[in-house]
């Protein structure tokens, strides 16, 4: 019995490090979790947003061409009335002449003309009748802004800084998608090849019972030894149905991340035994939070303020524009005759503010208030930012010396579980002490399966932190 067990043993620890079925590398996985984030695609669409914004705020450069037109219907006729002169010079004789007009006039007062003869009054008393019934305008309109404060120029110029913003926050949720990918990508592998352990394991203890109550029967084993056996039985199903529970929540929230269903079964193609964690560099001071999308988004948000209060200030400052236009009139009556007025216009407009009871100083304070605001939080951002990554790099040392801490400790368990199958083999060991050994080197292959994926885990969180992502 003792040498089934001890060679049972052997084949335990010699098929553990066996590799996981293939289905879905890491990188896989990074892909298919970027293409279904919705944060990415949300981030996407708000650079799509700030490019429109920035080629409307272009728009602001070049002249305005507008169209009008009007209808006009007025339901009563408007009467009014006029003088008319009833004598016009003459320009080849130097002498007045009667003004021709279509109109009757009413002559007043005669009066002595420039030839000694009695002539009507030089001015005659006109009635008109005006009529708006249907009458319409069309025109069309040109408008080009000469100076409008810096207004133009500061607009463009914060529109272009939203534009880079909204870079930067797709690259930070790009990267923010990487982390949680490789993260739940790992856990999944620890947990899958701790599971297959306990199942192992299991399977042994199952062996083992059942050879126990065999000698049991035939008085070749003590109730004691049996009782040690079921009682470690039941504690490994104990811990494997919890790792079982857990890998399958680890699973789904791999399925979830990377856009699949819930019942859709991965299989992870990287395992723990195919990561060898390189030489750590040594400490770099040149290494940063500068490269951080973070840190970019609120440098811009600085500038953005200080383009702000440019805005605010151009608000009160004089505007000058230009503009040229085409006005064309018909469908009014004058006395039953009726009128069109074809009108080109050329105009120059100017806008000075004089006097606004101090609410132009006081909304430019509000925006420097708000830019120095800005500029503290940059600051104080900064520094929690370069905590993080000192932080981070010493989690990812501590993973790695972790690694190797694990190996020995694997080592070490692999050395005192062949020693104690040797010894049990030739009756110089307890099937108690054995049983501990091979638990012993169980818990030690786990912990260096969780040390090497938390390596991974950190190596990524560590790629974020210094914007290498």
């Amino acid at each position: 019995m003792k040498k089934i067990v001890s060679t049972l043993l052997t084949l335990f620890g010699g098929t553990l490090a066996g590799l996981a079925q293939q289905s879905l590398t890491l990188e896989q996985c990074r892909q298919m979790a970027l293409q279904s984030s919705e944060n990415v695609k949300i981030a996407d669409k708000q650079f799509g947003q700030a490019t429109a914004e920035r080629q409307a705020a272009f728009a602001a450069y070049l002249p305005k061409i507008s169209a009008t037109g009007s209808l006009t219907y007025v339901f009563r006729d408007i009467e009014m009335s006029t003088y008319l002169p009833t004598f016009v010079p003459d320009i080849a004789t130097a002498q007045l002449k009667p003004n021709l007009m279509p109109h009757p006039i009413t002559p007043t007062t005669p009066v002595i003309g420039p030839d000694g003869n009695p002539v009507f009054n030089m001015y005659a008393y006109l009635p008109m009748e005006v009529s708006i019934r249907g009458a319409y305008m069309a025109g069309i309109v040109v408008e080009q802004p000469i100076f409008a404060g810096g207004k133009i120029i500061a607009g463009n110029k914060m529109a272009k800084l939203g534009v880079e913003m909204a870079d930067q926050n797709r690259a930070m949720q790009r990267a923010n998608v990487m982390v949680e990918t490789d993260r739940a990508y790992w856990i999944y592998v620890a947990v899958g090849e701790k599971v297959k352990i306990l199942e192992k394991y299991s399977r042994l203890l199952d062996f083992l019972d059942s050879v126990t109550a065999t000698g049991y029967s035939i008085e070749m084993a003590s109730k004691n030894d049996l009782l040690k056996v079921q009682a470690r039985r039941g504690a490994v199903s104990y811990d494997l149905q919890r790792a079982r529970n857990g890998l399958e929540l680890a699973r789904m929230s791999l399925c979830r991340i990377v856009g699949l269903g819930y019942d859709e079964q991965i299989l992870p193609a990287d395992s723990p035994t195919q990561i060898t964690p390189p030489p750590l560099p040594e400490a770099d001071s040149s290494v940063t939070v500068t490269a951080r999308p973070e840190y970019r988004i609120l440098q811009k948000q600085v500038e953005m303020k200080s383009l702000n209060t440019k805005m605010v200030r151009a608000d009160f400052l004089p505007v000058v524009g230009i503009g040229a236009g085409y006005s064309y009139l018909s469908g009014a009556k004058i006395s039953g005759q009726e009128m069109s007025l074809k009108l080109p216009y050329a105009m120059l407009s100017v806008n000075i503010p004089l006097f606004h009871f101090g609410e132009g100083l006081r909304k430019i304070k509000s925006a420097r208030l708000q830019q120095e605001a800005s500029r503290l939080e940059l600051e104080k951002n900064a520094k929690l930012l370069e905590l993080e990554l000192r932080q981070i790099s010493r989690d990812m040392q501590d993973a790695y010396t972790l690694v190797s801490t694990a190996e020995r400790a694997l080592e070490q368990a692999s050395e005192a579980l062949r020693v104690s199958s040797d010894s049990y083999e030739v009756g110089m060991e307890t099937l108690v002490n054995l049983l501990d050994a091979q638990a012993q080197w169980q818990q030690a292959h786990s912990n260096l399966i969780e040390a090497r994926t938390n390596f991974k885990i950190k190596e990524t969180e560590w790629l974020k932190a210094t914007g290498k992502f």
